[in-house]
């Protein structure tokens, strides 16, 4: 089940959005480039109310099951999430410790751990609109912070950021005439984009490392390229030298990020691309084991074993069910959401 609702104007999107299908929130999250993997037993469930404006994304949300979600983070944009409340196996980056501190992240490896009783707020913001507003000395002072993925800062003004926030969603969907406001919109990024100024301003930035490491960079063009349709099924090896990368020090860093080795988020990957194979064919002849092979897995029974621990069930059934045929899949998170045919020929919206 997914269910949509929103209230569009020229200037923004306000809405909010349902699931219980946990492939379909990975392939809608666009802008993030995700795929999400199960930690527990529970049926999945998401929840978001999310505004949209022309250089803003913000969103409220709430998970009802543990779940590892992996990937990338929004192209183009900076990145930050506050937490609301907290559950009880909460992790960025395999760090557990969130205390007087907001993971952020300009493009990079996303990871994150969220469980049953964690709500939090995500806020996206473009990258050229801040360039725009900031100083170059505050701008470039984010950057050094963002490569830290921690921005430090006070629990009790970290709460007051939240609460701010929360105004924002509440305030915008019970008055939509702000959303058809040109002006309020603007005032509404700039004060927001002059709070981040405020909080980067206050930093030590003198602690914060030069550049980010080699294997860091590594790391992201290898995500890019396995979450890339066209160079998915490459191997490791390949994978390294595209990226400019030792196989030694990618192995290290995607099991310091993710805590997975590149074979597992590979595999994985391919996982999610069979899923949306079986779940959208059309096609009275295709096979499980057809379908398998396309995907890289030669050895059907390991297949269903790997398959049957991320989505709950044998992939006969889902090429069996009726639910999923002809499905469509748009992020509510875009303004111009790219609509993607039920032949879908990638997992996630670029």
């Amino acid at each position: 089940m997914a269910s949509q609702a929103s209230y569009t104007s020229p200037c923004a999107i306000r809405g909010s959005y349902r699931t219980d299908d946990m492939v379909k929130f990975a392939v809608e999250a666009a802008p993030w480039q995700i795929v999400v993997k199960p930690l527990d037993g529970r049926p999945f469930h998401n929840e978001k109310d999310y505004l949209v404006t022309p250089n803003i994304i913000l969103y409220r949300e709430r998970f009802k099951s543990a779940i590892k979600v992996c990937g990338l983070t929004p192209e183009n944009s900076f990145t930050f999430s506050l937490p609301l409340s907290r559950g009880n196996q909460l992790q960025y980056w395999n760090d557990e410790e969130i205390a007087n501190r907001f993971p952020v992240s300009m493009p990079d490896a996303a990871d994150a751990i969220f469980d049953d009783g964690q709500r939090h707020l995500m806020v996206i913001i473009n990258l050229q609109f801040l360039k725009e507003t900031f100083t170059e000395e505050t701008y470039d002072n984010l950057v050094k912070i963002s490569r830290s993925r921690w921005m430090p800062f006070a629990q009790e003004r970290l709460c007051s950021l939240a609460t701010r926030l929360v105004s924002i969603l509440d305030e915008t969907a019970s008055y939509h005439t702000i959303l058809s406001s040109n002006t309020a919109i603007e005032t509404l990024e700039l004060e927001l984009a002059e709070t981040l100024s405020h909080i980067v301003s206050s930093q030590n930035v003198s602690r914060y490392r030069p550049g980010m490491p080699q294997s860091r960079l590594g790391l992201r063009k290898s995500l890019a390229l396995l979450l890339d349709e066209k160079t998915s099924h490459r191997s490791i090896s390949e994978l390294c030298d595209e990226a400019t990368i030792s196989q030694r020090s990618l192995e290290y860093a995607f099991r310091n990020t993710f805590g997975l080795t590149p074979l597992a988020f590979q595999r994985l990957r391919r996982l999610y691309r069979a899923n949306l194979a079986l779940r959208n064919t059309d096609n009275l002849q295709a096979s499980v084991s057809e379908i398998a092979l396309q995907n890289g897995f030669y050895e059907l029974g390991r297949f269903a074993q790997y398959y049957q621990q991320v989505f709950g069930e044998l992939p006969s059934s889902t090429l069996r069910s009726q639910d999923y045929l002809r499905e469509s899949y748009s992020s509510p998170l875009l303004r111009k959401g790219r609509r993607v045919e039920s032949d879908i020929r990638q997992l996630l919206l670029s």
